[in-house]
Protein backbone atom coordinates (compact mmCIF):
# COMPACT_ATOMS: atom_id res chain seq x y z
CA UNK A 1 0.00 0.00 0.00
CA UNK A 2 1.22 3.46 -0.84
CA UNK A 3 0.97 5.53 2.35
CA UNK A 4 0.76 9.28 1.99
CA UNK A 5 -0.05 11.62 4.84
CA UNK A 6 -0.58 15.34 4.40
CA UNK A 7 -0.94 17.39 7.57
CA UNK A 8 -2.06 21.03 7.45
CA UNK A 9 -2.94 23.63 10.02
CA UNK A 10 -1.35 25.93 12.59
CA UNK A 11 0.67 23.71 14.91
CA UNK A 12 2.46 26.49 16.79
CA UNK A 13 0.22 25.94 19.85
CA UNK A 14 0.41 22.13 19.74
CA UNK A 15 3.09 20.63 21.95
CA UNK A 16 5.47 17.86 20.89
CA UNK A 17 3.70 15.20 22.95
CA UNK A 18 0.43 15.79 21.09
CA UNK A 19 2.23 15.76 17.73
CA UNK A 20 3.71 12.37 18.61
CA UNK A 21 0.26 11.13 19.61
CA UNK A 22 -1.21 12.31 16.29
CA UNK A 23 1.52 10.46 14.36
CA UNK A 24 1.13 7.23 16.36
CA UNK A 25 -2.67 7.30 16.05
CA UNK A 26 -2.58 7.86 12.28
CA UNK A 27 0.05 5.13 11.85
CA UNK A 28 -2.21 2.70 13.79
CA UNK A 29 -5.14 3.68 11.58
CA UNK A 30 -3.11 3.01 8.42
CA UNK A 31 -1.88 -0.37 9.73
CA UNK A 32 -5.42 -1.39 10.66
CA UNK A 33 -6.78 -0.66 7.18
CA UNK A 34 -3.70 -1.77 5.23
CA UNK A 35 -5.43 -4.89 3.85
CA UNK A 36 -8.70 -3.12 2.97
CA UNK A 37 -7.32 -0.49 0.58
CA UNK A 38 -4.55 -0.56 -1.99
CA UNK A 39 -3.85 3.16 -1.61
CA UNK A 40 -4.68 5.76 1.01
CA UNK A 41 -4.10 9.51 1.29
CA UNK A 42 -4.88 11.15 4.63
CA UNK A 43 -5.43 14.90 4.99
CA UNK A 44 -5.54 16.15 8.58
CA UNK A 45 -6.42 19.77 9.28
CA UNK A 46 -6.26 20.56 12.97
CA UNK A 47 -6.79 23.94 14.61
CA UNK A 48 -6.59 24.98 18.24
CA UNK A 49 -8.86 27.58 19.74
CA UNK A 50 -8.30 29.94 22.67
CA UNK A 51 -11.03 28.45 24.84
CA UNK A 52 -9.90 25.87 27.39
CA UNK A 53 -11.42 23.39 29.80
CA UNK A 54 -9.32 22.26 32.75
CA UNK A 55 -6.21 23.54 31.02
CA UNK A 56 -6.85 21.67 27.77
CA UNK A 57 -7.34 23.79 24.64
CA UNK A 58 -10.23 23.27 22.27
CA UNK A 59 -9.34 21.48 19.03
CA UNK A 60 -11.16 21.20 15.73
CA UNK A 61 -9.86 18.36 13.55
CA UNK A 62 -10.99 17.79 9.97
CA UNK A 63 -9.98 14.45 8.54
CA UNK A 64 -10.29 13.42 4.90
CA UNK A 65 -9.22 9.97 3.75
CA UNK A 66 -8.92 9.36 0.01
CA UNK A 67 -8.80 5.68 -0.92
CA UNK A 68 -9.16 3.58 -4.05
CA UNK A 69 -12.73 2.80 -2.88
CA UNK A 70 -13.84 6.38 -2.27
CA UNK A 71 -13.41 9.47 -0.13
CA UNK A 72 -14.30 9.62 3.56
CA UNK A 73 -14.60 12.82 5.57
CA UNK A 74 -15.24 13.60 9.23
CA UNK A 75 -14.59 16.38 11.66
CA UNK A 76 -14.58 16.56 15.42
CA UNK A 77 -14.50 19.40 17.94
CA UNK A 78 -13.42 18.61 21.49
CA UNK A 79 -11.12 19.65 24.31
CA UNK A 80 -7.72 18.01 23.89
CA UNK A 81 -6.11 16.83 20.69
CA UNK A 82 -6.43 13.15 21.60
CA UNK A 83 -10.21 13.28 21.90
CA UNK A 84 -10.67 15.39 18.80
CA UNK A 85 -8.52 13.19 16.53
CA UNK A 86 -9.93 9.97 17.98
CA UNK A 87 -13.48 11.21 17.37
CA UNK A 88 -12.73 12.06 13.74
CA UNK A 89 -11.02 8.71 13.13
CA UNK A 90 -13.96 6.83 14.68
CA UNK A 91 -16.40 8.63 12.36
CA UNK A 92 -14.28 7.79 9.31
CA UNK A 93 -14.06 4.13 10.37
CA UNK A 94 -17.86 3.93 10.59
CA UNK A 95 -18.12 5.31 7.07
CA UNK A 96 -15.56 2.76 5.84
CA UNK A 97 -17.50 -0.12 7.42
CA UNK A 98 -20.70 0.98 5.68
CA UNK A 99 -18.86 1.08 2.35
CA UNK A 100 -17.69 -2.57 2.60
Amino acid sequence: MEDKIKVTGDYSRINDEEKKFFNRRIDKFIEKHDNDFSEMLINLDCHTHKETSRGRPSYHCKLTVHTDQGKFHADSHDFGGEKSLSGALAKVEKQMQKKR
